[in-house]
């Protein structure tokens, strides 16, 4: 799991990705046959990541060297297709480039800071500074603004299905 974690679990497509899903670690020893989730969680090796849909009708089960950054994510994404009319792909692409934008906001805050400690001095760059000020104010709004609306993820209704007595 050591590799796993150090690796797979870094990538930044797998850590916005999950926000689709319900992540759980169990410890291999305290998966038997009595436990009510075996059927879907049993495998031969471990490492194992197991993908499981609401309705359980897909299940992506990687193990041990298959556990991969890019295969991971192919199975990520066929079970959050399953899932969610949102697609989990044009979701982690616009994180990633929101993520970008709040790099160079934060960027653009520390520039400022400075040029206050400076305005302080040249009482010229006040104007400047407080202009400088209001543009960076809409910029974080427009920001929080699209967050809040990449967060809201869109399920799919699930199927109602006959249960047998």
């Amino acid at each position: 799991m050591n590799y796993v974690e150090k690796t797979v679990l870094k990538d930044e497509r797998i850590g916005l990705g999950a926000k689709f899903f319900r992540c759980v670690r169990m410890d291999g020893d305290a998966l038997t046959e009595g436990h009510p989730l075996y059927s879907l969680l049993k495998g031969k090796k471990l490492p194992r990541c197991v993908l499981v849909s609401r309705d359980r009708s897909l299940v992506k089960r990687l193990e041990a060297k298959r556990i991969k950054a890019s295969t991971l994510f192919s199975a990520m994404k066929a079970v959050a297709r399953k899932d969610y009319k949102t697609s989990l792909t044009s979701y982690v692409a616009k994180m990633r480039k929101l993520l970008f934008e709040m790099d160079k906001l934060d960027q653009q805050q520390k520039a400022l800071a400075r040029a206050k400690k400076q305005a302080k001095v040249k009482p010229g760059l006040r104007k400047k500074v407080k202009a400088w000020e209001k543009k960076l104010k809409v910029w974080a709004d427009r920001i929080d603004k699209t967050e809040k609306a990449l967060n809201k993820f869109v399920m799919k209704p699930l199927k109602k299905v006959a249960r047998a007595r």
